[in-house]
């Protein structure tokens, strides 16, 4: 913790005062987010990604506030350095057999969340709950840069299903694999950003192209919030 002195101008380590607003690494989306300074006076060596260049870059960040996207420049490279896409198929391929386990053993039933968050604050997630291998719900939920609900539907009979234009379309887990797989195989690395990611038992998360001359919200393919497995044996 650090204190911000009036009269010397900068942060004094050891002491309560001077609040940081540190961004997490969540889902390699930090190799987006743009460095800042903050408003101390103090100087530590901080690391961003520079997607022009496609390194990673230090800068000095004052101690307190702005925004850290990364802490050290192996944080930095191990997040946004492009993985070789014949090991990132392999990983994916593993992860679709620990989801085929994971499902069977909820006879095809669960629930997933995918989301969209923009860097300024806006943002939507859609929720498909599937029984039996077999889609039974959508939800919707859209917020402002306030965080105030700007739309939102729940759709649970045949009839209803993919009427709403707005949100995710109807798919299950397997499609989202399937999508991840055209992704990876189909967007040139040369030319985008190529992001696989998992949760803690190894099912899918994030699958993600960014491309690379694109600055802000440029990531498109599959985010997923959270799955929920039911109906277990």
């Amino acid at each position: 913790m650090k204190f911000f002195s009036i009269l010397l101008s900068i942060c004094i380590l050891f002491f309560l005062g001077c609040m940081q607003n540190i961004q997490k690494n969540t889902n390699n989306e930090s190799c987006f987010l743009k460095p800042d300074t903050g408003m101390c006076k103090a100087a530590f060596t901080k690391y961003y990604y520079d997607n022009k260049s496609m390194q990673c870059k230090k800068f000095i960040w004052g101690g307190c506030g702005g925004t850290i996207p990364f802490h050290s420049k192996y944080e930095c490279k191990k997040s946004c350095v492009a993985e070789d896409v014949s090991n990132m198929l392999k990983k994916l391929q593993q992860s679709y057999v620990v989801w085929q386990q994971h499902k069977k053993k909820h006879h095809d039933s669960y629930q997933y969340t995918k989301y969209f968050s923009s860097w300024v604050g806006f943002g939507e997630q859609t929720t498909i709950t599937v029984k039996n291998n077999r889609i039974i719900g959508r939800q919707y939920l859209s917020w402002n840069d306030k965080q105030e609900t700007t739309a939102q539907y729940s759709e649970s009979s045949q009839q209803q299903l993919g009427k709403n234009k707005k949100g995710s379309s109807l798919a299950t887990m397997n499609d989202l694999y399937d999508n991840c797989h055209h992704i990876l195989t189909n967007k040139d690395p040369e030319t985008n950003h190529l992001t696989l990611g998992f949760d803690e038992i190894g099912i899918l998360k994030t699958c993600l192209y960014s491309p690379k001359n694109c600055a802000d919200d440029c990531s498109q393919g599959v985010r997923i919030k959270k799955i929920i497995l039911t109906n277990r044996n």
